[in-house]
């Protein structure tokens, strides 16, 4: 099981605000999941309503495979101009250029936090079950536990009240 550690955040007409906050997998932890570290850490590309441009979808767009109609159209609803038809070197312009265009940047992931159940219909099942990882101490927020007043939200998230916080910086 993966938790996403990096808040997402999208864009609105005054500026940003925070979509998710990111998590610490609290809920694996109580589940006495083995915590087993942190997965592949990656450049993603995020689109303006805060969701992640996959290198699947990329692919899909760029070898014009099932699905690539779907991927451009959802660039075109978000401002890019039509694609040039069929694959080719035109249509990997076209795509760098419409991210650019639309708003999406690069944001570095650290990787999500990695956990493991053991399975097994019986205890004893389960007690055999051999992690390939080392168990590492679970990840604890660094200001303590989540609290549901916005001071303490923005202070978790190192926000500054009523600033307008740049995630990241654009495509080029």
């Amino acid at each position: 099981m993966f938790s996403d550690p990096v808040p997402r955040w999208r864009r609105t007409e005054h500026g940003h605000v925070i979509q998710t906050r990111g998590h610490l997998g609290i809920v694996y932890q109580a589940l006495s999941a083995t915590y087993t570290g942190l997965g592949t850490a990656r450049t993603l590309t995020v689109l303006p309503d805060g969701s992640t441009f996959t290198a699947r979808a990329r692919s899909k767009l760029l070898r014009q495979e099932s699905g690539a109609a779907g991927v451009a159209r959802r660039l075109e609803e978000m401002g890019a101009p039509p694609p040039p038809p069929g694959p080719g070197e035109a249509l990997k312009q076209w795509l760098d250029q419409a991210l650019v265009q639309i708003g999406a940047r690069r944001q570095a992931h650290p990787g999500n936090h990695r956990y493991l159940l053991r399975v097994g219909r019986t205890r004893a099942e389960r007690t055999r079950t051999v992690i390939g990882f080392a168990p590492r101490p679970y990840p604890k927020h660094p200001y303590g536990p989540a609290s549901p007043h916005a001071a303490s939200r923005e202070a978790a998230c190192r926000l500054v009240p009523g600033a307008v916080h740049p995630p990241h910086s654009q495509i080029a």
